[in-house]
């Protein structure tokens, strides 16, 4: 499932967790995808190396663009790599529900639990690209996980004074990244 797929192949990461689940019931968010890298290898390597990046890269090597549509935040983060590693381009979307009404102790970090839904990323190498897709999962725990990290560095930056990234027009959609990250691969 994780062996042999095509430049450009989209894994359908619900049938894993799955699988996964059976042998590391436990395991969430990074955990999980660490436990799949070890079992399975292939294009699990990769979507560990771009989970990886997703907390490892500096904000100005990424954009992100969120919307909040029907109460729920419609996050798109992208990077075409960075200077330390030009050839690991990624590219994350995920609608996030916050949910604040567990009480603080309930919900986690400051009484705010960011739950995901239909998550996407796609991560580009030097061989190409791997699309990565789950409805509500160990992808959707890292994307809140990343997306709340993001939000706190900008609110320190802001109350540091520190010049802030300024944030995209519009999100760059999925086809947009994968022609951009082919091209590089090819090039």
């Amino acid at each position: 499932m994780l062996h042999d797929l095509p430049d450009a192949a989209t894994v359908d990461l619900n049938e894993v967790w799955q699988a996964l689940q059976m042998s590391e019931p436990d395991a969430r968010g990074m955990a999980a995808v660490r436990a799949l890298d070890r079992r399975a290898g292939g294009a699990a390597r990769r979507l560990l190396f771009g989970a990886r990046s997703l907390s490892d890269r500096a904000d100005r090597d990424m954009l992100v663009h969120v919307l909040v549509v029907e109460g729920r935040l419609e996050l798109t983060a992208w990077s075409p790599g960075c200077p330390l590693n030009p050839d690991r381009s990624w590219w994350l979307r995920s609608t996030l529900s916050a949910e604040t009404d567990l009480g603080f102790e309930g919900a986690g970090v400051n009484g705010v639990h960011l739950r995901a839904y239909r998550t996407v990323l796609a991560v580009g190498g030097t061989d190409g690209v791997t699309v990565f897709r789950e409805d509500n999962g160990r992808l959707g725990e890292i994307a809140a996980a990343f997306y709340l990290a993001w939000e706190g560095r900008r609110a320190l930056a802001d109350r540091l004074g520190w010049a802030p990234v300024e944030p995209p027009c519009e999100a760059l959609e999925l086809e947009e990244f994968l022609r951009q990250a082919r091209s590089r691969v090819w090039a």
